[in-house]
């Protein structure tokens, strides 16, 4: 017969998981106990963890290819005042730019451009007249084929906004190559992360660190917990866990 009233310990979750009787512990089957509340307690803090370092390398990827467009830009508006440096840029002309009787372009020219005017001939070649702006008035210089004038960034990043552009330039590899790393960072690479927060719907298997349930008693089934009024067997299945509600 116990000299001293028991004593019950509880643990972090409020479980009693034993009963002291006259200095003597006595554990309670199928409670979780001290060393397993903090076991998932620090679990707990390691899940937290590793969505904080998930949502940051999310960030660092989205900084990182930010940067990646900004230097592409950067990098396409250099090379396109090279070309301009190097040579003239042509541009196509249309109905309404010019005059259809003499061919001459109506449109304000700017130094340094050569504009190319359809010439209505039949064939491959002299299929453009050739003006240029020289002392204020327009001059004729030739026909030719010439290629015509680049998209330039801000209008390939007005088209990637959803915008229009209205024009006869023409896609460049320059302009390509600005496209291309404005598209790898507006959408999400083959092989990426999201964090445990971006997961709305469906049900993640226990090897994918879920339940593999929808509800609590499926839950409960799926990770071999069964829980009874009866008596737990005395060769339980391993890894499996019985609970006897009282």
């Amino acid at each position: 017969m116990a000299t001293n009233p028991a004593k019950f310990l509880k643990d972090v979750a409020g479980q009693v998981y034993a009963v002291v009787v006259d200095g003597v512990v006595y554990g309670i089957a199928g409670a979780d106990g001290q060393a397993e509340a903090e076991r998932k307690a620090q679990e707990s803090e390691r899940v937290q963890a590793e969505m904080k370092r998930a949502t940051a390398e999310t960030a660092r990827i989205a900084a990182e290819n930010q940067r990646a467009t900004d230097q592409a830009k950067n990098n396409a508006d250099q090379a396109a005042n090279n070309q301009a440096a190097q040579g003239l840029i042509a541009v196509l002309l249309t109905d309404g730019q010019y005059d259809p009787a003499t061919r001459e372009p109506t449109v304000t020219g700017e130094v340094g451009k050569m504009y190319m005017v359809p010439s209505g001939l039949s064939g491959r070649e002299n299929r453009y007249y050739e003006w240029m702006v020289l002392n204020g008035e327009w001059e004729r210089v030739g026909t030719t084929d010439a290629a015509m004038e680049p998209l330039t960034t801000d209008e390939v990043d007005t088209v990637a906004d959803g915008g229009t552009v209205t024009n006869n330039k023409v896609l460049t590899g320059t302009g390509l190559t600005y496209l291309w790393a404005k598209l790898k960072a507006a959408f999400a690479q083959r092989a990426h992360s999201h964090g445990a927060g971006d997961i709305s719907s469906g049900t993640l298997p226990v090897e994918r660190g879920g339940t593999g349930a929808a509800t609590a008693a499926e839950a409960l089934a799926a990770l071999g917990v069964t829980v009874g009024e009866a008596d737990a067997p005395e060769t339980g299945a391993p890894g499996s866990i019985y609970i006897k509600m009282l």
